[in-house]
């Protein structure tokens, strides 16, 4: 599947690139899996695998429409307020808001952001147990992204990459009975992966 979906990707580009690049894209891999750590609620089974690959608004056959939304708010300080989204359909599968990074990529500064995620008929972390940044996961916060790189000369626009792993994030419904981390798939000590192209502002 994610060989058809990067010949898309590729068509699709060579027809809605110039200058400015084309829309915004996302190439995501991850998982919501059982936590490693095993002394918490019983899981049951890891969830089937996220492959986000293309445009916003492309659909994929089989599977839906893309979603993917990126843009940046200039600080007074010179930093870059990053925020994005990414699914299918009309709702995100990962939401990620308030990152703060340097307009050249680099680490998370502070601890500002926050990482929800749809999965299954449940959401997890958000405001209240979603924060991140760059730090190991802890209970405060969960999740942790790695430094960006930004690369502006990608093949399709702008592009931002990083990755994402999380350690017990909290359903906040029930936070103490459905706890998940996030991390690539079927590789449980592994972070999931993404990169981000052509984000508004970046």
């Amino acid at each position: 599947m994610r060989t058809t979906l990067a010949l898309v990707l590729i068509a699709f580009g060579a027809f809605s690139c110039g200058d400015d690049g084309g829309g915004v894209a996302v190439d995501a891999r991850y998982q919501v899996a059982c936590p490693l750590d095993t002394s918490g609620p019983a899981c049951g089974a890891a969830s089937d695998p996220v492959d986000v690959l293309g445009f916003h608004d492309e659909d994929v056959e089989g599977v839906g429409t893309i979603r993917a939304t990126c843009s940046a708010a200039d600080a007074a300080d010179g930093t870059k307020n990053l925020s994005f989204s990414l699914g299918y359909g009309n709702d995100p599968l990962m939401t990620v808001r308030g990152l703060v990074i340097s307009p050249e990529g680099g680490p998370v500064l502070g601890s500002s952001c926050t990482v929800e995620l749809r999965d299954n008929g449940n959401s997890y972390g958000g405001t209240t147990y979603g924060r991140c940044g760059n730090v190991a996961p802890t209970e405060d916060q969960p999740c942790q992204f790695s430094a960006f790189t930004f690369n502006d000369d990608g093949e399709f626009g702008p592009e931002l990459v990083t990755t994402l792993v999380c350690r017990n994030l909290r359903a906040p419904a029930a936070p103490n009975d459905i706890v998940r981390d996030v991390t690539f798939p079927m590789q449980r000590n592994m972070p999931a992966q993404l990169k981000l192209i052509n984000c508004e502002n970046f």
